[in-house]
């Protein structure tokens, strides 16, 4: 799939499903900031993909559309395509030189757009992706990305070593926890990490160009990492900036527990397209023992449901049925 020429400055993306309120309150926050913004409001557009929603999705992003004054793009797909899939259609029409992928369920704070793209086009030209800061719907920190999958950054997080006193910080972790600087310290000076979470993220359209497009191969979950990968791996930098925030209220369009099979399924995939193969067994293990801690913690908590979960996605870890 072939991106179009840029005719705008910015595209923002967002997928639809079943989040029709959620939805209306992300398009107008996202609405509100273009209109503050003196270079934005009259070189931006919006398309929104809607994954066959059965509440009352469809006929809101109808309304929208005709009661805006900038571009509005509706995709209306006749099936759940999946986060990857559904994106790659709206990237595949968008018209500006930088794209911003956004989840549904959310909330683009004041300035946070014209941040982002400001700073993008002032950074180092080998900076790709400039993710916002995410906060959760009481204000509090979200963490998001960390560094690239390997071995030792997974061993890390699903052990939870980056627990551990004083150096468990410092030590690389796939999934960052406790990088609340990011979020405290407003900075506009980006803060580069291994991989960012594609919930807000903005991304310049030769990024896409060179390396291609989201995998469709991963129906939704992990796509954000092994973009991210890719583009490490072709010399794109991936920042977070913390100034720039945006609330997150998380798994509305599915569950923590699907996000986690989502992320296991991901990682064996992921492994499977850029390791050497004797990594995969290695990888198991990790993953298997990581569950095991997991279950003997909540029981110990008495968090039943999770202890049966983390007992279930081990069983079916060691039974390779995450296997590629």
């Amino acid at each position: 799939m072939k991106t179009t020429p840029s005719q705008y400055l910015l595209s923002i993306i967002v997928v639809s499903y079943n989040t029709a309120r959620l939805t209306q309150t992300c398009l107008e926050s996202v609405i509100a900031n273009l209109r503050t913004s003196s270079f934005l409001k009259n070189q931006s557009e919006i398309i929104v993909v809607d994954n066959d929603s059965s509440d009352q999705s469809v006929k809101f992003l109808k309304k929208f559309q005709t009661t805006q004054k900038l571009p509005v793009k509706l995709i209306l797909n006749q099936e759940n395509l999946g986060f990857a899939q559904a994106s790659n259609q709206a990237i595949g029409q968008a018209r500006g030189k930088y794209l911003f992928l956004l989840n549904s369920d959310t909330i683009v704070h004041d300035q946070a757009l014209e941040k982002l793209v400001v700073d993008l086009e002032s950074a180092s030209a080998s900076l790709g992706l400039l993710a916002a800061s995410l906060v959760n719907g009481d204000g509090s920190y979200q963490p998001q990305g960390g560094d690239l999958p390997t071995l030792f950054s997974l061993l890390v997080q699903w052990l939870s070593l980056d627990d551990l006193p004083i150096f468990g910080q410092f030590l690389p972790c796939f999934q960052k926890r406790h990088q609340k600087n990011i979020s405290q310290s407003l900075s506009n000076q980006p803060v580069l990490m291994g991989w960012v979470g594609g919930t807000a993220v903005l991304i310049k359209k030769q990024v896409f160009q060179q390396i291609g497009l989201l995998d469709e191969k991963i129906f939704m979950y992990g796509e954000d990492s092994e973009l991210c990968l890719r583009a490490a791996r072709a010399g794109w930098g991936r920042a977070i900036l913390p100034s720039a925030q945006v609330t997150h209220f998380g798994f509305q369009s599915s569950s923590a527990n699907n996000a986690k099979l989502g992320e296991v399924k991901s990682l064996f995939y992921i492994f499977d397209q850029y390791y050497p193969a004797w990594q995969k067994g290695f990888l198991r293990l990790i993953l298997n023992l990581g569950c095991f801690l997991r279950m003997i913690i909540f029981k110990l908590q008495g968090k039943t449901k999770l202890a049966q979960f983390y007992q279930q996605l081990g069983s079916a870890i060691r039974k390779n049925q995450f296997s590629v």
